[in-house]
């Protein structure tokens, strides 16, 4: 079990965090207290059942596939070996990758954990010089080289050479998984000295304190219209848009 610390006002996660230097630390935040720390390649797997066995192929196929009909959509593309730049393209694009999306800012995270105004949501914090000293042992040469290939069990911090601007808006990062096979918690758990390096801040707010939240973080201009840019950002701005309506009756 990852270490938690619960929180009933939003006034103790802003006077923890703000201590925080920046960028020593990456945020994520889950709308859903019981959501884990899962990449979206991984829920796929489990969702059409692919075997264990295949799916280092299937992944290397994904790739192979996506980067080969690229060039029909995108003028820039990355360099036909960098594998980790062409996920995290395939991954601003909606395909499942093994990245999983973090932020330096803890309020960005925040924002996406109070989305669907659950009672309980969580926002991950990571370490990442602690981090770092716990793959000391791991991370020897090159760890990007046949990240696809080989299964490792550790989790790195990766910021792509080429940034997209949601990315860049929303302060963001990935962190990437060794292994594709086990969940990146269950992999983060493995670790021996799990407590130093990572904390899941787990909220217990009302919707009122919920609402309020997100009002002050609108105030320090993060919402969907900021982080998203484009009609993607418009469209998704409008269910803040009802609440707002609702509270003026």
């Amino acid at each position: 079990m990852l270490k938690e610390r619960r929180l009933r006002f939003w006034e103790e996660y802003v006077e923890i965090v703000l201590d925080k230097n920046y960028k020593r630390f990456i945020y994520r935040g889950h709308s859903q207290g019981h959501y884990r720390l899962e990449t979206s390649i991984r829920r796929a797997f489990q969702i059409l059942k692919i075997r264990e066995a295949w799916r280092s192929g299937r992944e290397r196929e994904m790739i192979e596939s996506f980067r080969s009909r690229a060039h029909l959509y995108l003028s820039h593309l990355p360099s036909a070996r960098d594998d980790l730049e062409w996920l995290s393209v395939m991954q601003h694009y909606g395909a499942p990758t093994r990245l999983l999306d973090w932020t330096y800012s803890p309020f960005v995270a925040a924002f996406f954990a109070f989305q669907q105004m659950s009672r309980e949501c969580v926002v991950y914090e990571i370490n990442l010089p602690e981090l770092h000293n716990a793959n000391a042992s791991q991370l020897t040469g090159d760890w990007r080289e046949g990240i696809l290939d080989k299964v490792r069990n550790f989790v790195v911090p990766f910021l792509p050479n080429y940034q997209n601007e949601r990315l860049i808006l929303q302060q963001g990062l990935f962190l990437v998984p060794g292994n594709i096979q086990s969940s990146a918690e269950d992999i983060v758990e493995a670790y021996s000295d799990t407590d130093r390096f990572i904390v899941k801040y787990v909220f217990d707010l009302s919707p009122h304190s919920i609402q309020e939240a997100i009002k002050k973080l609108k105030a320090m201009t993060i919402d969907d219209f900021r982080l998203f840019p484009g009609i993607d950002g418009l469209s998704r701005s409008m269910y803040l848009q009802l609440l707002e309506a609702k509270r003026q009756f």
